[in-house]
């Protein structure tokens, strides 16, 4: 999915760096870039918190795992694609070149940051969730 983000923003290398190049014609965009790039890192902040975290916590205590690496990777791949989402984010605000198509950009990155919490909340009270959370113990 990343890859295809990066693609999309980067399709055309000359135009995608005179984009880059370009000032910005207003103070409305200038703020419209700034408001829409700390709201979603403060947003995704948590998530890479919680990656590192997991990892933290696979790599100190591997007798709790059958395969402690698998706790890392799920950490490490976790905070790995908030990475590359924030990044594919503050590259789309850089190139927009509107108001409105930094705030449809964000929006748009927003929705597909959520998509890890909209599964998970979908599952209900499956019984694998149980051995996600707390609950059952």
């Amino acid at each position: 999915m990343c890859i295809l983000l990066v693609n999309d923003f980067c399709g055309d290398s000359e135009e995608f760096f005179d984009k880059l190049k370009t000032m910005p014609h207003s103070l409305w965009l200038v703020s419209a870039r700034f408001i829409c790039g700390v709201i979603l890192h403060m947003k995704l902040a948590d998530e890479i918190k919680a990656g590192l975290e997991m990892m933290k916590f696979s790599l100190n205590h591997e007798y709790r795992f059958q395969e402690f690496y698998l706790a890392f990777l799920a950490g490490m791949l976790q905070t790995t694609m908030i990475i590359v989402v924030e990044t594919v984010n503050i590259l789309a605000i850089l190139t927009s070149t509107s108001t409105i198509e930094v705030v449809l950009n964000f929006m748009a990155l927003a929705v597909i940051s959520d998509f890890d919490d909209t599964f998970y909340d979908a599952l209900g009270t499956d019984e694998g969730k149980v051995f996600l959370t707390h609950e059952g113990f």
